[in-house]
């Protein structure tokens, strides 16, 4: 009996990578980006899925991964809906990366009514620069995102893509005021299923 679960938990093991292997802050205390970035990289180079701790906090103030070129990469977590992941960000561009798989985890804006500090137009982009190509085979499912001065979720030049499952909050101009700081827009939050 030993000798079968030892041999599962291996085979198991192979399949994913744990970002806490890159990065020890996961309460929030430092940014993870260069981390977050070397870990994309290893899941698009092995094929293997990037696993988040439940309850686990990560501060990706940015990420930018366009010219990297990925593929299949999967970011997920095994946390049950109320345990979720964070990752507190100022904006994610996960570009040029192709059958892009994201589940179960919290995306949230860190500086969303900052002066100082102005957050990205999207807490995610996904997709594409160039008019002419496409990022393809894109899933979003299970993801709350929360916190944004503009956008939660961007997606440019993609095809074949399927959004479900996830809870937007807090979005849009709702969450960054438009020149008079009396002018905030009443905050919203929907769910797609």
């Amino acid at each position: 009996m030993k000798f079968i679960i030892i041999l599962a938990f291996v085979f198991t093991n192979v399949q994913a990578l744990t970002f806490d292997d890159y990065c020890i802050y996961n309460s929030a205390e430092q940014d993870c980006s260069a981390e977050f970035k070397r870990a994309l990289l290893d899941a698009s180079n092995t094929q293997q899925t990037l696993i988040l701790s439940p309850e686990a906090i990560y501060r990706i103030d940015r990420l930018n991964t366009q010219g990297l070129h990925l593929e299949n990469v999967t970011i997920t977590s095994d946390a049950d809906n109320n345990n979720k992941p964070i990752i507190l960000t100022d904006g994610l561009s996960l570009l040029d990366v192709n059958h892009l798989s994201i589940s179960n985890i919290k995306i949230m804006g860190i500086h969303n009514e900052d002066s100082d500090i102005i957050q990205d137009n999207f807490l995610l982009l996904i997709g594409t620069r160039g008019q002419h190509s496409r990022s393809k085979n894109i899933t979003i499912d299970s993801v709350d995102f929360e916190n944004a001065a503009e956008d939660l979720l961007v997606l440019w030049h993609t095809a074949h893509v399927i959004i479900k499952g996830n809870s937007f909050k807090r979005s849009g101009l709702a969450m960054r005021t438009a020149g008079e700081p009396s002018d905030l827009r009443p905050r919203q939050w929907f769910t797609f299923s």
